[in-house]
């Protein structure tokens, strides 16, 4: 009589158990074929990853990784991975493992741009025209979405900025190399509407900067520099400064640098601002539902600048760099 109590648990427990077994098998080849029926774009889309690739030696691109990472906000209570290298350890399959790749800095986007990646590419820190030359025109953002943050100012604004700061200028020179043929067409386009006369002037041969750059001041009211390597760089700026000055003439800027280098005025994007407008454009990729990236922008965000001692020298007068801005930004507004 003692014994039968235990047989019937017995008898009870091994099917039990069996049970148990039975619905944890159901339950992981469930959880298996659930996992096998979810697409790969929705688990993609929970993954919230920034690649960012920097040259380290610049150091323009570590204060913009600092700003970029405080600007960026969680997106849908899910944080953002962020994870900087130096373009000389990038390899493709690096930014296989992310949502999104930010190049910063032309050596990124001429090394990065060579190469066909499954994810989408953005590019800051780049002149407009650089992004249709070393992007654009190898023609690997047909299969990969591309996009870009210009660090370049729109040239419709840095004409309504030199009719703001020079009111009575009638004729404007450009001195540019050989890939500007679009800025050229937009640029007269533009400066119809402002009473400005562009006479433009390509250089074919760097030796022949200073003959022809003089041709174009003869001609013109002030030299309208354009954010080209190929005629302004460190070895060329001063050269074309004094050249404009023994002529008498202002040079209109692209930068804060050129400014305080002796350019007259010059409308710009901090790295701040840049940095700002590129954690919105990430930002609108990761809350869209099929993680796109908008079109190619310059900056929304701007700082105008004037170096007064260069009017003063030359004779002309300007008004301030904070009344310059608020009427420059008034204008911005009203074309919103």
């Amino acid at each position: 009589m003692d014994n039968q109590p235990i047989k019937n648990n017995t008898l009870i427990s091994i099917p039990s158990l069996s049970v148990s077994i039975f619905c944890a098998r159901v339950c992981l080849i469930t959880t298996i074929l659930l996992i096998f029926m979810i697409s790969p774009s929705a688990l993609h889309a929970s993954d919230k990853s920034l690649l960012i690739v920097i040259n380290s030696k610049q150091s323009l691109h570590h204060l913009f990784v600092a700003q970029l990472k405080t600007q960026l906000i969680d997106v849908k209570n899910t944080r953002c991975e962020i994870e900087a290298i130096d373009i000389d350890d990038w390899k493709p399959e690096i930014s296989h493992h992310h949502s999104l790749t930010l190049s910063l800095g032309n050596r990124a986007a001429n090394i990065i741009s060579q190469r066909k990646l499954n994810q989408p590419v953005l590019y800051s820190l780049l002149p407009s025209l650089a992004y249709k030359k070393l992007v654009l025109s190898r023609k690997n953002c047909e299969d990969t979405q591309c996009s870009a943050v210009f660090i370049d100012q729109p040239l419709k604004r840095t004409l309504q900025l030199t009719k703001l700061s020079l009111p009575n200028l009638k004729v404007a020179g450009i001195l540019s190399g050989r890939h500007h043929n679009n800025d050229m067409k937009n640029l007269k386009y533009f400066s119809k509407n402002l009473d400005i006369i562009i006479e433009h002037e390509k250089l074919m041969n760097a030796d022949n900067l200073v003959s022809t750059l003089g041709e174009v001041l003869k001609i013109s009211d002030a030299l309208l520099s354009l954010p080209d390597p190929g005629i302004y760089s460190s070895r060329t700026v001063q050269n074309i400064l004094l050249t404009a000055y023994r002529y008498r003439k202002p040079v209109i800027g692209y930068s804060k640098a050129f400014v305080k280098a002796g350019a007259l005025f010059a409308v710009y994007s901090t790295p701040f601002q840049l940095s700002q407008q590129t954690a919105e454009v990430i930002n609108v990729f990761f809350k869209s539902q099929d993680n796109r990236l908008p079109s190619p922008q310059y900056p929304r965000h701007f700082t105008v600048s004037v170096n007064s001692m260069v009017a003063r020298s030359l004779n002309i007068n300007i008004e301030t760099e904070d009344k310059l801005q608020e009427k420059l930004e008034a204008i911005q507004n009203e074309e919103l």
